[in-house]
């Protein structure tokens, strides 16, 4: 599915993940200030990086010289092969990409550069330390992606309360199926799913929630909603629209349940974020940060381009993709 349909349905995990693929490729391409560019904007987009999709590349068997085009090692480089080899399953692997990005974080502070430490240490079990990096991620700027990560590492592995973050995130990013399966599945063995307030009547979200079946039917259920578009029949489109709408209206009037008042940590701050209930009319706009990351300023200003009638179809096109 091309960026702008994407854009459109505000489908913000598909639509990272699109852009980190495009980064990896230009990884081995040796274009490394592109695929820096790339996989940071697909980060910073999603808030679910896991590998479905099947949108990633296979890099099991691929040897990490440095780029030919390169004669030093860049922080660009670092970063990106940090990003690529958390993929891999090996520690060796695992451990070469934790010394790159400390590599990388050696020149400043980075959002994005803790988060990535942190899902690393995440992968080597070493959980206390990969809170620490999460923590000091989202100190320097706010994310679900990083809230997301945090809330499950605390569920998962910490055996403390992180729901409320798990909450935050989705409430952010209602179109990500992981984080609502995660959601779903930590509510469940909190036992707090009777304490929700839901009518369940024509939404299969909510009673999907609701009920005591396999979360991964969930988030197979929300991607099947997210994936109808306007190619669709206009009733169909419409009933997910709702379907949405409803499901994000039910989990944010919910958020006492999810963020109990004995929680030590401070949410007040929590509508700072913004109101996802109306979850279609909020869809942001992404295509100016793919034109400048695509073009390097080639085809002018984006304002121009646009005037002359581009989109995202002609970038891909003009690109060769």
């Amino acid at each position: 599915m091309v960026p702008v349909q994407l854009i459109k349905k505000g489908n913000l995990d598909a639509l990272g993940k699109h852009f980190m693929k495009v980064g990896f490729e230009f990884f081995f391409l040796n274009e490394i200030g592109k695929s820096y560019e790339f996989i940071r904007l697909g980060l910073s987009i999603l808030t679910c990086d896991c590998e479905r999709g099947s949108w990633k590349m296979d890099t099991s068997n691929i040897s990490f010289g440095l780029p030919t085009s390169y004669n030093f090692v860049s922080l660009e480089y670092h970063f990106c092969k940090a990003v690529i080899l958390s993929y891999h399953e090996d520690k060796k692997s695992l451990y070469v990409a934790l010394d790159s990005i400390e590599n990388y974080l050696t020149e400043g502070e980075d959002g994005l550069g803790f988060y990535v430490k942190g899902r690393i240490l995440t992968v080597l079990e070493q959980y206390d330390t990969a809170k620490d990096s999460y923590d000091i991620s989202l100190n320097l700027e706010h994310s679900s992606r990083t809230t997301y990560r945090l809330g499950r590492l605390k569920e998962q592995f910490l055996q403390t309360f992180g729901l409320d973050d798990l909450f935050k995130a989705y409430t952010e990013n209602p179109s990500s199926g992981c984080c609502c399966r995660v959601l779903k599945e930590h509510s469940m063995k909190r036992e707090i799913l009777p304490l929700l307030n839901a009518n369940t009547e024509g939404n299969i979200l909510i009673a999907g929630f609701v009920s005591s079946d396999d979360p991964w039917q969930l988030q197979r259920d929300l991607e099947s909603q997210m994936s109808l578009d306007e190619l669709s029949s206009h009733r169909q489109f419409t009933n997910a629209q709702r379907i949405m709408n409803e499901f994000v209206e039910f989990v944010s009037i919910n958020k006492d349940v999810f963020i109990p008042v004995n929680v030590e940590e401070d949410y007040d701050d929590y509508d700072d974020y913004g109101d996802s209930s109306d979850y279609y009319d909020n869809e942001p706009d992404y295509d100016e940060m793919y034109f400048d990351a695509m073009t390097d300023g080639q085809l002018g200003s984006y304002d121009e381009f646009t005037e002359r009638g581009g989109n995202s179809d002609w970038i891909d096109d003009w690109a060769g993709r």
